[in-house]
């Protein structure tokens, strides 16, 4: 769905396609569905999201160096 015109606006603004790839992700269409927003709160959700995520796989590295270590 890129246009030569929002390529040049991406451009002109410095917007990465990270960045695009970001808002298509987590934003929502407002009543009009002619907006795509990404808000406060949808980055917020998806942070919490990845902090949780980020603290299973700590606890789970943990366990599995406590378990190295007895077996040593």
């Amino acid at each position: 769905m890129r246009t030569e015109h929002m390529e040049h606006r991406m451009r002109q603004r410095g917007i990465s396609e990270e960045e695009i790839s970001v808002v298509l992700e987590l934003g929502e269409w407002n009543a009009r569905a002619d907006r795509l927003v990404l808000s406060g709160d949808a980055c917020a959700r998806a942070e919490r999201a990845l902090r949780n995520e980020i603290a299973a796989l700590e606890r789970r590295a943990k366990e599995q160096r406590d378990l190295w270590r007895n077996e040593g």
